[in-house]
């Protein structure tokens, strides 16, 4: 059989599902049927069975959230660092995703952040999300206070680091 071949016979299909329910890779049938994995894939679909190396072939058993193979606990980060956290219960065209320095600065106050109002990490670090990283400020505020935060905090982190190594800080 040539590689890139679009059309299998039936003995042909036969035979690639028995290799595959054998036990041998998506890779190993192709190989050992000297055909592409892309033709194999497509006739496993076709015969309703699911890659074993990662439990998703195709459209028909494709799987969400936390039945995903990919799932992450539903935290991912975006392009500007900031973690995000997954809540489905969210709606009205909102993502699904928040912020998560937004959540526990909001469970933490027990209120929702006002208006015009940010969340600055005090040390500058944008996944560092412990309660005591993170304040409240207006947009101005945070645009004219952040930098006198950042150096005074890294200070202090080099300063705990020096401690520890010297065995003087738990």
């Amino acid at each position: 059989m040539k590689k890139g071949t679009k059309r299998f016979g039936k003995d042909i299909k036969c035979q690639i599902i028995s290799l595959y329910k054998s036990g041998l890779s998506l890779k190993e049938v192709a190989q050992k049927m000297g055909c592409s994995g892309s033709g194999v894939r497509k006739i496993l679909i076709g015969a309703d069975y699911s890659r074993r190396e990662t439990g998703y072939l195709g459209h028909k058993n494709k799987s969400k959230g936390d039945n995903s193979p990919k799932w992450k606990g539903g935290k991912i980060k975006n392009k500007d660092g900031y973690i995000m956290i997954y809540n489905p219960d969210r709606s009205n065209g909102e993502s699904k995703y928040l912020f998560e320095h937004r959540y526990i600065w909001e469970k933490i106050y027990n209120r929702k952040l006002p208006k015009n109002y940010f969340i600055h990490h005090l040390n500058g670090i944008k996944d560092d999300n412990r309660p005591e990283n993170l304040i409240g400020m207006r947009n101005g505020e945070h645009i004219h206070q952040t930098e006198p935060f950042k150096k005074r905090i890294r200070e202090l982190e080099l300063e705990v680091l020096k401690l520890k190594q010297l065995n003087l800080f738990p």
